[in-house]
């Protein structure tokens, strides 16, 4: 008979690891960031804000707080010191947007450590939470974890399930403390380290629908590659899939600029069409285009090597053309401050010798110039 529930176990967790819409939920992927040429997160994961205490430490030496295999993520849900501001919020994109009235089943494995006095809360949003540009304070959780809820774990790992009806087009998971009250507890806290922070370790998140036959149309190859290809430390206003430029000094006569980088992978394959499942991340991009209240926009298309120069030229100002369409459906004020321009392969990032560098080459360039006031 044990023998006989250890195959139902493994044959029901292989279902939920195929049917989960989120990817690396075990945070086994490490990200290897560009800043630091070194481990510093988990792949397909992102900080709000990007806090180096808020970084994935079950890696890191003298940590042992993992569930299964080699990787966990830590929450920071308060801090003694600076409660509120410094709370830790972790997120991600579903591999497909959650339809409306389904239901879908959230689980998450907990490990409070030391306290277990604030909740837990999970947002599932058609947005995503950019740092720096939206504060998840400002928004209300989908669903919560209540303290009451979370219970003694003893150093121990406790499954917590809920199921959420979907509202429709959700396609972000953004999980932390979003009570807007600062925590005044009757007893002092156990602080997890120097900093004084309150830490809660999770492990293996799931997402899965009830009906499976809702993932026979989740394609969910571009999404993954966009995320693991998202290799900055710190995402701090720049969102998913943005390449941020240092803001020019005062001291310099041109207006500082800001460029925003939309991979190869936003468009459909040899085409200027974007990838209807690169339209939130545009959204994001119109958002924080108007945060900046820009002065000008030009959108610059790029490509590798591969073809004839014509070719290459055409391509290149279709799909800048393609963006600047995209932009103004959601604005007819910005059609009077975009240009464009295709300037083919003729600006490579990377030389051409491999596919890698050839795909960092593929690209359309948003840079927008912002008015002497920033």
């Amino acid at each position: 008979m044990k023998c006989a529930l250890v195959i139902i176990s493994l044959l029901i967790s292989h279902l939920l690891s195929a049917q989960n819409l989120i990817y690396n939920g075990g945070f086994e992927d490490v990200n290897i960031c560009k800043e630091l040429n070194s481990f510093c997160g988990a792949e397909a994961w992102f900080r709000s804000p990007p806090r180096k205490s808020g970084r994935n430490i079950a890696r890191a030496k003298g940590y042992k707080k993992v569930r299964t295999g080699n990787g966990s993520e830590n929450i920071v849900v308060e801090n003694v010191r600076r409660p509120i501001e410094s709370r830790v919020f972790i997120y991600s994109m579903l591999k497909c947007a959650l339809i409306q009235g389904e239901k879908y089943v959230v689980s998450l494995w907990l490990n409070p450590t030391k306290n277990t006095v604030i909740e837990l809360d999970v947002l599932l949003s058609e947005k995503e939470l950019v740092p720096g540009v939206i504060n998840p304070l400002d928004l209300s959780p989908s669903f919560s974890y209540k303290s009451k809820d979370i219970k003694e774990s003893d150093g121990q790992w406790i499954n917590y399930v809920y199921e959420y009806i979907a509202k429709g087009e959700e396609r972000f998971i953004t999980i932390g403390n979003f009570d807007k009250d600062r925590y005044c507890p009757d007893r002092k806290l156990k602080e997890d380290n120097k900093a004084g922070d309150i830490m809660y370790f999770v492990d293996d998140i799931s997402l899965y629908p009830i009906d499976e036959k809702l993932l026979q149309h989740c394609d969910s190859l571009g999404i993954r590659k966009m995320l693991y290809a998202f290799n900055h430390r710190h995402s701090y206003r720049i969102g998913l899939s943005f390449a941020n430029e240092p803001q020019v000094t005062k001291a310099q006569k041109t207006p500082p600029v800001k460029t925003i980088e939309i991979p190869d992978i936003a468009f459909n394959f040899d085409s200027f069409n974007i990838n209807p499942e690169y339209s939130a991340v545009i959204d994001s991009i119109y958002e924080y285009i108007q945060s900046l209240d820009p002065q000008s926009l030009e959108i610059v298309g790029h490509t590798d090597n591969l073809g004839s120069n014509e070719y290459n030229q055409k391509l290149s100002f279709e799909r800048a053309e393609e963006v600047k369409k995209t932009l103004l459906k959601k604005s007819k004020i910005l059609e009077n401050i975009i240009t464009t321009k295709g300037v083919g392969e003729s600006l490579p990032k990377a030389d051409n010798n491999t596919e890698e560098n050839r795909q960092l080459n593929r690209r359309v360039e948003v840079k927008v110039i912002l008015k002497s006031s920033h």
